[in-house]
């Protein structure tokens, strides 16, 4: 797994599902602030079952609201723009957060908040016949 940008990792600090570094298609909708519509098709950098990362173009604010599509499953959430960084690059990224929780938005299984990796059951090891 790729090391994640210092100066994004703070946006992600704080969340409470597990993020996987993959790239998806999708499409943001919405309005921009002089009333001329946003349509852009980009990939997710990072996922996790409340939300995203995403390269953005269109000019967007902290808090606005925009409709993302997965393009592949053609799904569709409402959600909200809570973070942006400008990488050295040039290149924008948002952090997007679902409006409401949709466990089967990605079409991955994410674990629930409280789980701990420590808690698994590893498979008991029978010992071997001398």
């Amino acid at each position: 797994m790729s090391e994640m940008n210092p100066a994004i990792e703070p946006m992600y600090r704080n969340q409470r599902s597990q993020r996987l570094h993959l790239a998806i298609s999708v499409s943001l909708n919405g309005t921009r602030e002089d009333g001329n519509p946003i349509r852009e098709t980009t990939k997710t950098e990072l996922i996790n079952a409340r939300g995203c990362l995403v390269g953005i173009s269109a000019p967007v604010t902290k808090g606005q609201k925009l409709l993302l599509v997965n393009m592949m499953t053609k799904a569709e959430t409402s959600c909200t723009v809570v973070s942006l960084q400008k990488e050295r690059t040039g290149e924008i990224k948002a952090g997007l957060s679902f409006e409401q929780l949709i466990p089967k938005f990605w079409g991955i299984y994410f674990p629930p908040d409280d789980w701990n990796r420590s808690d698994r059951k590893l498979p008991e090891t029978q010992p071997r016949p001398a």
